[in-house]
């Protein structure tokens, strides 16, 4: 009937390990080292039932085991459909952030090629001059630090806007904007397009290494795909 589970080997483990249908035969088994009275094992709780009690429960079981067999299946199936859309969901939810990152990158990287972006120091300091509040002068500087950090891909550019509770002033990523950032020219290489980061598998650890038959086997297709 498809009876032998997992679950069923477990429940026969749990049962043996609490003693539940112990009946002390091995009290009456000859040749052992006598035991004090706290170390021998007491009887199982089922044996400790009235006899009716034990009949009602046994007879129960076996009406039941079907019904609570098909219960547990359902049970662990829809476990498994909850599980399996669960990371589904997930998988979407990465994909559809990965997507709005590459739409942001991608105006970013297009703003390199545009009169927005600021490409020397010199003309940096000039703009930001220009500019008539803080709060103006902190947007546009921000906007230059994520084009090449963000639009381009370039790591080195990255500056943090907050750190320990403490708010960067404009002035502040001015000077990284300019010391930093922009010096990248000489030795960063100007992508095509924005970098897109699409989720994917993790790596999986391997137990063990692969044999030398495996590995001839894939160096022979190697060489036939060659050839």
């Amino acid at each position: 009937m498809g009876w032998g589970a997992l679950s069923r080997a477990a429940a026969q483990g749990q049962s043996r390990y609490n003693g539940d249908f112990y009946n002390g035969v091995d009290e009456l088994i000859s040749g052992r080292n006598g035991k004090s009275n706290e170390e021998s094992r007491s009887i199982g709780v089922f044996h400790k039932l009235p006899t009716n009690l034990q009949d009602s429960l046994l007879a129960t079981a076996k009406e039941t085991v079907e019904h609570t067999h098909r219960n547990h299946i359902k049970a662990l199936t829809c476990q498994r459909e909850y599980r399996a859309q669960k990371r589904e969901d997930l998988q979407e939810k990465k994909a559809t952030a990965s997507q709005q990152k590459f739409k942001e990158a991608s105006w970013l990287h297009q703003q390199y090629h545009s009169p927005r972006c600021w490409k020397t120091s010199k003309q940096a300091c000039k703009e930001f001059k220009k500019l008539g509040s803080h709060t103006q002068q902190l947007k546009y500087t921000k906007e230059q630090i994520l084009i090449r950090y963000l639009g381009l891909g370039w790591e080195k550019a990255y500056h943090p806007w907050l750190r320990d509770k403490y708010t960067f002033t404009a002035m502040e990523l001015l000077e990284h904007l300019v010391n930093t950032v922009i010096p990248l020219e000489t030795s960063e290489t100007v992508p095509k397009e924005a970098p897109y980061h699409m989720p994917r598998i993790p790596d999986m650890k391997k137990m063990g290494i692969t044999s030398s038959d495996v590995q001839n086997y894939y160096k022979n297709r190697l060489s036939q795909k060659i050839n």
